[in-house]
């Protein structure tokens, strides 16, 4: 890091513009259109993280030329909730966004994705209302 620190506010609206863009690059994918900036960057004891979703994620927020990778993942270890790992995104200029969690939770998750679609390949649909009321008619004599 070359030349004088930011000035604090300036810190603080670049952090507040990388929790925007997370958030909506989350809407963007499909995966959570509802997806917003948590109310105080995660500062309320009901909304901890920086993003507040519906994803199975805790998610903590950082965009800083230095790295501090694990003073931010203690940070993002602290606002974690039972079912929701912590997960850090970071970037910095003119570099990609990263997402960082316990390799752990990521297997977890994706067991959790094989099983679905697992599950999904031994799905049997359920007829439609319409096919439904046809068989019901055939059933008991009424034909359409």
């Amino acid at each position: 890091f070359f030349g004088p620190k930011p000035p604090p506010e300036e810190l603080k609206r670049k952090g507040k513009a990388f929790e925007l863009e997370v958030a909506k690059m989350i809407r963007h994918s499909g995966l959570d259109k509802d997806a917003k900036r948590s109310l105080l960057s995660g500062g309320t004891w009901a909304m901890k993280g920086d993003i507040f979703t519906t994803l199975p994620l805790s998610i903590e927020c950082k965009k800083h030329e230095a790295l501090h990778i694990w003073k931010w993942w203690e940070q993002a270890k602290a606002q974690e909730k039972p079912f929701k790992p912590a997960c850090l995104v970071i970037s910095s200029n003119n570099r990609p966004i990263l997402g960082i969690m316990e390799f752990e939770k990521l297997l977890d998750l994706l067991k959790e994705i094989k099983d679905l679609d697992a599950r999904e390949d031994d799905y049997i649909p359920m007829p439609s209302l319409d096919e439904a009321s046809g068989i019901h008619s055939t059933i008991i004599g009424k034909e359409e």
